[in-house]
């Protein structure tokens, strides 16, 4: 597929996912609200990634985002897209630039990427006014292919539009339906079990352990995670899904159950490919039902546990008429961090 038809200015990102191990679906949707959000900002057409199916093999690719989500709403809330079958391909004469944020992750020199932004703290996000200054040279550009979007959008200055590009992105970025459908089932089958169930996010990601607070957890692993997610939820007699498959590490929280052992055999086929039976899309089904748990303890280190944060809010929001909202039990981390001031509502809302 080439470039559309009368597309004049795009944004196009380079994926390089394995480079800096953010192929799981949570850290790829996260990098394309950023992107979007990028895009909204600079008035530009988003050129649409493709995204992994397997984080163990990047270069094995979902043909379209509707393998993840649902592209009829995507389509509606964010109409100014192109496909591209290469989208880490840019046109010729592409200004190539890489927004630097301090997290160690430029493009090699050989691929000739102009740095912007240099000095910028690791803790944060650019705001919208430092974005618009680093790029403001390469606005003539047909298209802007920037090396990375992982955290690189801060949100807007005016809380109005932060707002509306929130609400967009929470519709246009839903889960595809097929695979509502299959988290329908999975939670069909843990609500037969009296008082629901509770969810545990264990992916073992330090993305964004450095903006954490205490600092003391930085380097926490998988079963420190569990071991923390125990202790919060105590001795409920409510089945726990576990996000994140931590092999051999499941005996420290007990009680656990796993999503794809809940799918009836019918509906596996919507997530799986030749060879494997954990996709990311999977992973997008955990997410979607850990998102309706009765508790939920996750890992603010993990793009994850934003999502299913962010997705739980907006579940509380549609039922605070009918029933009384979780308050803390909503999104717990489970080791009793919070995030940096400034990053919450951005990740969360």
């Amino acid at each position: 597929v080439g470039d559309a038809p009368g597309v004049a200015r795009l944004l196009s990102v380079r994926d390089d996912c394995e480079r800096h191990g953010r192929c799981d679906v949570a850290s790829q949707l996260q990098a394309l609200r950023d992107t979007l959000g990028l895009a909204r900002m600079l008035n530009r057409t988003i050129v649409l990634p493709r995204l992994p199916l397997l984080r163990q093999r990047p270069s094995v690719r979902a043909a379209t985002l509707a393998h993840f989500i649902d592209y009829a709403s995507f389509a509606q809330h964010f109409p100014d897209h192109a496909p591209r079958f290469h989208a880490d391909t840019p046109r010729q004469g592409a200004a190539r630039v890489h927004i630097e944020v301090g997290l160690d992750d430029a493009p090699p020199v050989s691929l000739g990427f102009t740095a912007v932004g240099r000095g910028h703290p690791a803790s944060l996000p650019p705001a919208e006014e430092e974005l618009r200054r680093w790029l403001a040279p390469f606005e003539s550009a047909s298209e802007i292919h920037i090396s990375s979007a992982h955290r690189r959008f801060g949100g807007f200055a005016r809380a109005r539009e932060q707002n509306d590009f929130s609400r967009h992105a929470a519709r246009g970025l839903k889960l595809a339906p097929r695979l509502a459908t299959v988290a329908l089932e999975v939670r069909a089958a843990l609500g037969r079990v009296p008082g629901g169930y509770d969810c545990v996010d264990a992916t073992d990601s330090r993305d964004y352990a450095a903006v954490l607070l205490p600092p003391a957890w930085t380097r926490a692993g998988a079963l420190d995670l569990l071991r923390g997610a125990a202790t919060v939820l105590g001795a409920s007699p409510r089945p726990v899904l576990v996000v994140g498959r931590p092999a051999g590490a499941l005996a420290a929280l007990g009680r656990t159950v796993r999503a794809v052992d809940l799918v009836p055999s019918w509906l596996v086929v919507d997530f799986d490919v030749v060879g494997s039976n954990g996709t990311e899309a999977l992973a997008a089904v955990e997410m979607e039902v850990c998102a309706h748990a009765q508790r939920f303890v996750g890992n603010l280190a993990a793009a994850s546990t934003h999502r299913i944060c962010r997705r739980r809010r907006t579940i509380d929001r549609r039922r605070a008429s009918k029933a009384p909202a979780r308050g803390s039990q909503a999104c717990q981390d489970a080791l009793g961090r919070t995030l940096a001031p400034g990053l919450a509502r951005l990740l969360m809302e």
